[in-house]
């Protein structure tokens, strides 16, 4: 007795420490305070943690890593990077936990149903396959248990086309072997328990625990049970095409084996999102790499498709893009390092933008040197066209003066006298001398 409460003990410490890890979700929680009063708050409203405003901006913010969105930004495990991956995938555990919580309520009318109905409505991407299939099975099995509670009335008529409506789920038989995990191993798997009351079944169930949360969560999730488990909770979804098989794919939270298959998917689905977290956090490519969606599904080591989302299939695919892209480009590993790359490459830009800047400045007071030389150029040209102008309009008033004047004299009968001006004087020669005789004496 003493041994099983040593290992009571020892469990449930073990349980306590991711919860412990990811209830600093927020890097601004930097004290075991302020992660404590949020843990507790968590406790309190998880239907708000999972689905407020909070959630959705984190949503939105995941979603930018994806390749292929408008507005897609490198996860490049920065502090902002960091932040939104430890928002958003706790608040995924927390939204599986409450799909939880209403199948084993049992109560069609749980007030979680619409809220996480909402959460679907605003956030797709937020739920995986396996939480669509729980999320609209509950809601298909609200309807059929109101539509049976409706038939107790006597005034109750029921329509000829409620029959193919997913309010109703006809039985087809001779189908059945068209599932890939039947109905009967499904049962199996999912009320397979270990005895804890029997010594060797308490090892197997610690071992179980311990290999699966710890040492090789990954193989884990790859086995057969997980696959099979999640692919027969695909069934459950009211839309897929192997839902109306078997009666038995209804789901119907009053069914034990019901209850158990959502929470062992659930299990595995929160296993998945926890490795995801502390992988992608602590900078794993390999590990992160396992995690993610193959682009061809191998059966014998993928981890089954139904877990994964649109958050997740962003969040993994923007970090393995960074990862590629830092191996090309010889990004170090050592945050200083990189932090000083940074700051050196963040300098350079800001040098390139000031130059850019000079040399705009230095081009613009180039442009308006040259027009005002320019300006100055057309002004001495402006006032040299009005001088010629005005030269040219005296002249030919001039002219059309002196005209006038002499057809006047013209008139009068006068002769007129054509001035002439004068012709230059030439310079007398000198007289020539005249030679003296010689005197008599």
């Amino acid at each position: 007795m003493r041994i099983i409460k040593i290992l009571f003990c020892f469990l449930f410490s073990l349980m306590m420490i991711p919860s412990i890890s990811l209830a600093m979700d927020d890097p601004d929680e930097n004290t075991w305070l302020a992660a404590l009063i949020n843990k507790l708050n968590k406790q309190i409203d998880k239907v708000g943690y999972a689905t407020n405003n909070k959630a959705l901006r984190a949503y939105n913010d995941a979603l930018n890593y994806g390749p292929g969105h408008s507005k897609t930004t490198a996860l490049s495990l920065d502090d902002k990077s960091k932040k939104v991956i430890k928002k958003i995938i706790p608040r995924m555990m927390a939204g599986r936990v409450i799909l939880q919580k209403i199948v084993e309520s049992n109560n069609p009318d749980h007030p979680d149903l619409r809220a996480m109905l909402k959460a679907k409505k605003d956030m797709p991407g937020f739920f995986s396959e396996c939480d669509d299939a729980i999320l609209l099975g509950l809601l298909n099995w609200k309807r059929n248990t109101h539509k049976r509670e409706l038939q107790d009335y006597e005034d109750y008529v029921e329509t000829q086309n409620s029959q193919a409506s997913l309010l109703m789920t006809p039985k087809i038989e001779g189908k059945k072997n068209e599932l890939e995990v039947s109905v009967s191993d499904l049962k199996r798997l999912a009320l397979k328990q270990y005895n804890w009351w029997n010594p060797y079944e308490i090892v197997a169930g610690t071992l179980n625990y311990l290999s699966k949360h710890y040492f090789f969560p990954i193989d884990h999730l790859t086995n057969t049970d997980s696959r099979d488990l999640c692919t027969g909770m695909l069934y459950f979804n009211p839309v897929h095409p192997k839902h109306n098989i078997d009666p038995e794919l209804t789901l119907n939270p009053d069914k034990e084996w019901h209850r158990w298959l959502v929470r062992k998917v659930i299990d595995r689905e929160n296993i998945f999102l926890g490795k995801l977290y502390y992988n992608l956090v602590n900078n794993k490519p390999k590990q992160v790499m396992q995690l993610s969606r193959p682009k061809v599904e191998t059966p014998n080591s993928t981890i089954p498709v139904g877990i994964f989302s649109q958050v997740t299939d962003s969040l993994s695919s923007g970090f393995l893009s960074f990862t590629i892209e830092k191996e090309i480009n010889n990004i170090p590993d050592d945050p200083k390092v990189l932090e000083e790359r940074l700051k050196q490459e963040e300098a350079r830009k800001k040098a390139e933008e000031e130059n850019a800047k000079t040399k705009a400045a230095e081009e613009q007071e180039k442009q308006r040197k040259l027009a005002e030389e320019q300006r100055v150029k057309d002004e001495i040209t402006q006032r040299l066209v009005e001088k010629v102008a005005a030269a040219r309009v005296a002249s030919e008033k001039k002219e059309k003066e002196e005209n006038e004047h002499f057809q006047n004299l013209l008139s009068s009968g006068d002769t007129p006298t054509i001035p002439t001006k004068p012709l230059p004087q030439l310079p007398a020669k000198p007289a020539a001398k005249q030679l003296d005789s010689p005197q008599q004496p």
